[in-house]
């Protein structure tokens, strides 16, 4: 029972700490309509005596004032509690009249020990008639209903705020779910295409190694050997929904060395970056498809391959937990605007969870290809 009634203890101070002066503020005014409604039958008492009349205006004023007082002193801890609590609705409405009814208990003692002039008293003054007091407990009955209405009110209209900003919080929540289900599907669909070895490249690569088993040519093995060791590298992914920096890089490499032998040049590659980011996540179908195109357009425009590709990586932005990758090539002009280029960049926005940039710059003797992720 005692720790019970310690935890309600707690809980009660540090809702009473949660108060911001802002919402002591709303509540301030709110104490203040309810009062300037209150004075509104005032414009019928200009024959009063002035003292007796500044009594009444301030027995109206502070009143609502000592009501919003006890309201937060009972009703607060309760509202600041679960919202999602199965008696909720139960527990604020016996708050509320249990505010209002200590309200009502306070005003009726302030009346007493301040001897406040009351409305009836004031307006039959003039008159010479004498006030007709009701019972002790009509009176507290008529304060009591009185007080009810600015509690029922800040009550209803705190219950509909927090209610809102939980809905808020739920669709948010929401929203953040879909978005990471989306991605989720999103890598492992570009996963599996990933996996997926071109045709046109195998099928040009067996020719090229058949032809060269023909002619007895000892590089027909070798070729034979690096075709073998992509397809190992590559379809293995068809397994996995993700993909690894240190796995990407080996793909790459595989897939130069496919391509060195098919197009009858050295191709080479290195990679750079710390041991501790061989396993950093990474979304797939950007790195080798970034690649291609560049292999491609080198072909097709200057008929020739870079001679060395390069692959960087490192962390950067807050807590070091953003990635930059780098991919270098040995061959100038191979950054242009086509419509490869703008899919893999869509790709990276779309499948990364923060801000994604892919750009690109070429050099005197290179083209580097810039991917930032944020985390």
């Amino acid at each position: 029972m005692s720790q019970a009634l310690h935890a309600c203890a707690v809980q009660a101070l540090q809702a009473w700490r949660s108060l911001g002066w802002r919402e002591w503020l709303g509540y301030t005014v709110l104490g203040l309509i309810s009062s300037l409604i209150e004075l509104s039958n005032s414009v019928y008492l200009s024959d009063a005596d002035p003292w007796l009349l500044a009594q009444y205006l301030g027995r109206y004023l502070l009143e609502p004032q000592l009501v919003i007082a006890c309201m937060l002193l009972v009703w607060l801890p309760v509202a600041r509690s679960d919202i999602a609590h199965p008696r909720r609705l139960w527990r604020l409405t016996v708050a509320t009249l249990l505010s209002a009814l200590l309200g009502a208990l306070l005003i009726q003692a302030a009346e007493r020990w301040l001897a406040w002039p009351s409305y009836n008293q004031l307006l039959g003054l003039p008159k010479g008639k004498a006030d007709a007091s009701s019972s002790h407990w009509t009176a507290l009955l008529g304060l009591g209903l009185t007080a009810l209405i600015p509690c029922a009110l800040l009550a209803a209209l705190d219950e509909m705020r927090q209610r809102q900003v939980l809905a808020r919080r739920q669709l948010q929540q929401v929203l953040q779910q879909q978005s990471s289900m989306a991605r989720q599907i999103l890598a492992n669909r570009l996963a599996a295409l990933q996996a997926q070895v071109e045709p046109e490249l195998l099928f040009d690569t067996l020719v090229h190694i058949e032809q060269a088993y023909e002619r007895a040519e000892p590089r027909a093995a070798v070729q034979m050997e690096r075709l073998i060791r992509h397809l190992r590298v590559a379809l293995p992914r068809l397994r996995d929904s993700g993909t690894r920096l240190g796995s990407e890089a080996e793909l790459l490499d595989s897939y130069l060395a496919v391509m060195a032998g098919l197009r009858g040049c050295a191709l080479h590659f290195s990679s750079d970056w710390p041991a501790a980011l061989n396993d950093r996540a990474l979304p797939p179908m950007l790195l080798l498809p970034l690649l291609q195109r560049a292999l491609r357009l080198a072909w097709q425009e200057q008929q020739r391959l870079p001679s060395h590709c390069q692959l960087k990586a490192s962390v950067w932005g807050p807590g070091e937990q953003g990635l930059r990758l780098e991919l270098r090539l040995s061959l100038p002009g191979l950054c242009g605007d086509d419509e490869s280029l703008r899919e893999v960049a869509a790709r990276l926005r779309a499948s990364s969870a923060g801000p994604a940039e892919l750009r690109c710059h070429s050099e005197a003797e290179h083209t580097v290809f810039t991917l930032e992720l944020e985390p």
